[in-house]
């Protein structure tokens, strides 16, 4: 399984359609894992009314406010084999998951996806 862990940095109107992407075109099983901050209530109301299929949960930034706290934030909830530190600005092309987990051969099993390569 996946963990695709998504800060989401006060921007609540992009959380629908980015579960609704995720979900569309990952083949992959996997966990959707928003990190939200505490007094983010906008992202908090978003996050209750979002009706998307799939595994995908909400956890509280309790690190440092930043990419790296809210990252280690859902690290620490995740349950998947492979985790992938996105975004809520990220467009994922329909089995991007695929290419990825080929990769995955090394004894320290690190890949790095190219995020500008899906701008239109």
């Amino acid at each position: 399984m996946i963990s695709i862990v998504i800060p989401t940095f006060g921007r609540a109107e992009r959380l629908t359609e980015v579960a609704k992407n995720v979900h569309d075109n990952t083949l992959s099983h996997h966990e959707l894992i928003f990190v939200h901050e505490d007094d983010d209530e906008p992202t908090k109301e978003v996050l209750n009314q979002v009706d998307v299929d799939g595994n995908w949960f909400t956890v509280r930034n309790y690190g440092p406010r930043n990419y790296a706290g809210a990252i280690q934030s859902g690290f620490n909830w995740s349950l998947g084999r492979y985790v992938f530190c996105g975004a809520d600005d990220l467009r994922f092309d329909m089995g991007w998951d695929g290419p990825a987990l080929k990769l995955m051969v090394d004894p320290i099993k690190v890949v790095g996806t190219n995020d500008l390569g899906t701008l239109r």
